[in-house]
């Protein structure tokens, strides 16, 4: 078998180093022994070394080391103990830990790609100074005029919010009854949400051609035909994608934390998405004076006026940006938060010495928000300048495509753009992981990703669309049920501002954005659980062979592939 991969990395702390070393530091590392144990495992203590092919090698006199070299050989032995050590007494001070090659690991966190953090607070304070002036310019009644917004004063009334309120506990409660199912029948679960993804694309094309979009219907019945064609192949990996899938959910389950922290972002996106939109609507007041009309006669000969405003516009995409890139940090915030938990778990559980600190998560967010922040700013910032031209060039597309050939041009764009953002970010999730992982910069996470990617390029594609497919498939459901829910109970309690029906499509609209989020707080837990295991699996499986032997016998019968490690140049 391979070294494994986490040896060469810097950052990561096998269970058997010891303090100080990796992320976490000296201050809660390692946990604290029970009386009577020293730092040492009992000298009785089962052999742990394993040879190649995961057969047991001859036992020790000595307590089995936990690190392993190329091949399953023993590496380097605990230190020796001062004269006069006690280990079965726990006698005396414990002896210093192994020296560790500082190019294997960092005794010390350190923060990585400053710069791109503090660009990013530099935006966001921008952001923030210019809300404040633009906020103001607003006239002093636009949000208190009780004439101006009845209707909308009458929407927000206690029907309306009882509404919601059945709509969310509903939305929670299917989200809990599927994750049982997806724990209950993985493998079903995948299939099924595979062919569901299949119909859908195919009920896409009908409706295409029934609306006489015939490049739009083309394209996505090729889609549709990839995916049937597609699935002679994926099956084969279905073995392995449900193993996956249950470990995670089983991971999420016994840590809700997860769950806690994914409604904590869902909350700041909703209020940061407030905030900009009311920003967005105080800037055409704010930029208002600097538009600049000119008069003209048009073809029919009759005055005309054309105004143009490039501050607006220029701001306008400026203010694209920030949701941009805000959004993005955001959101791999919450990914690496989640990615260093699951890696904590797959390498420290069920070790001699237990998990490295007492709340995984929260050490997981600290350095996701400190050590490892400027990294995810950097990710994100390549996102959202792509999300910024994506959407620029979208628009103009979009005002000169009316007719058949522009529309064909402006799809085609619309895809190729599309692609590249899904490759973006797809490589993104995994280069965070290992940032997650390991605390590298992103350029040389990228890197590495990239390695990953090569080596098992098409499985990891697979197996993200597999699981992908099964939360696409849970937030459709989610949704939908809580939009029949809000459907119903509009039309049984007929409030009076809906008298018209006016407002019936809003409520399902909103129910079906309460029930999707509801359910992709989870999703997104399991999306980074599946990413963080799959990656950890291909770079160290030995650790998995110490931590969870069943598993690893389940994983090495389904795809005998995984486990044989991955080989770096």
């Amino acid at each position: 078998m391979s070294q494994p991969y986490y040896q060469n990395q810097p950052g990561y702390l096998p269970p058997s180093q010891g303090e100080g070393a990796g992320f976490y530091g000296a201050s809660n590392y390692p946990p604290p022994q029970p009386p009577g144990q020293g730092i040492y495992p009992p000298p009785q203590a089962p052999p742990m070394n394993y040879h190649q092919g995961g057969q047991p090698g001859a036992g020790y006199p000595q307590p089995p080391p936990m690190n392993y070299n190329q091949g399953g050989q023993p590496g380097a032995s605990y230190p020796q103990p001062p004269p006069g050590y006690d280990y079965q007494n726990g006698q005396g001070p414990p002896p210093k830990p192994a020296v560790v090659d500082s190019e294997k690991y960092n005794r010390t966190p350190v923060f990585r790609d400053v710069w791109a953090a503090i660009l990013f607070f530099i935006t966001l304070g921008s952001f923030v100074v210019y809300s404040v002036l633009a906020i103001r310019s607003l006239p002093s009644g636009t949000f208190s005029n009780p004439g101006k917004y009845r209707a909308s004063e009458h929407f927000f009334s206690l029907p309306t919010i009882v509404c919601f309120l059945i709509v969310a506990l509903t939305g929670f409660v299917i989200s809990v009854v599927y994750m049982f199912l997806i724990q209950a029948a993985p493998r079903a679960m995948i299939i099924v949400s595979y062919w569901a993804s299949v119909a859908i694309g195919l009920a896409t094309a009908g409706y295409y051609f029934y609306r006489h979009l015939w490049w739009a219907a083309a394209l996505a019945l090729v889609f549709a035909i990839l995916s049937i064609v597609a699935w002679f192949y994926a099956r084969h990996r279905i073995p392995l994608a449900t193993i996956l899938l249950t470990t995670v959910v089983r991971i999420m389950r016994r840590f809700p934390a997860t769950v806690y922290t994914g409604v904590l972002f869902l909350i700041l996106n909703v209020l940061f998405l407030m905030w900009w939109a009311i920003t967005l609507t105080a800037t055409f007041s704010y930029l208002k004076h600097y538009e600049s009309c000119r008069r003209f006669t048009n073809s029919a000969g009759r005055p005309d006026e054309t105004c143009t405003n490039g501050r607006l516009i220029g701001v306008i995409v400026y203010l694209c940006f920030v949701w941009y890139w805000v959004t993005q940090v955001l959101y791999n915030v919450l990914h690496t938060t989640i990615c260093g938990l699951y890696a904590t778990v797959y390498f420290f559980d069920n070790s001699p010495m237990g998990f490295p600190t007492a709340n995984p998560t929260m050490a997981a967010f600290k350095r996701a928000t400190t050590n490892s922040f400027g990294s995810v700013c950097f990710g994100s910032l390549l996102v959202a300048l792509f999300q910024t031209v994506r959407a620029i060039l979208q628009t103009l597309l979009n005002a000169g495509g009316d007719d058949g050939i522009g529309a064909f041009i402006a799809c085609c764009v619309g895809c190729v753009l599309g692609l590249i953002q899904s490759m973006l970010e797809f490589f993104n999730k995994y280069a965070y992981v290992e940032i997650a992982m390991y605390g590298k910069p992103f350029v040389p996470a990228a890197r590495d990703t990239w390695k990953l990617i090569k080596n098992r390029g098409i499985d990891t594609l697979i197996n993200d669309d597999l699981i992908g497919n099964v939360i696409g498939l849970g937030g459709i459901v989610v949704g939908g049920v809580c939009a029949m829910v809000g459907y119903g109970y509009i039309s049984v309690v007929k409030p009076v501002y809906n008298a018209t029906g006016n407002f019936t499509p809003v409520i399902v609209l909103i129910g079906f954005f309460i029930g999707i989020s509801l359910f992709y707080l989870a999703g997104k837990v399991i999306d980074s659980g599946n990413a963080t295991t799959f990656v950890c699996l291909a770079e160290d499986p030995a650790a998995m062979q110490r931590s969870k032997p069943e598993l690893f016998e389940k994983i090495r019968e389904a795809y005998p592939q995984v486990v044989s490690g991955i080989h770096h140049g």
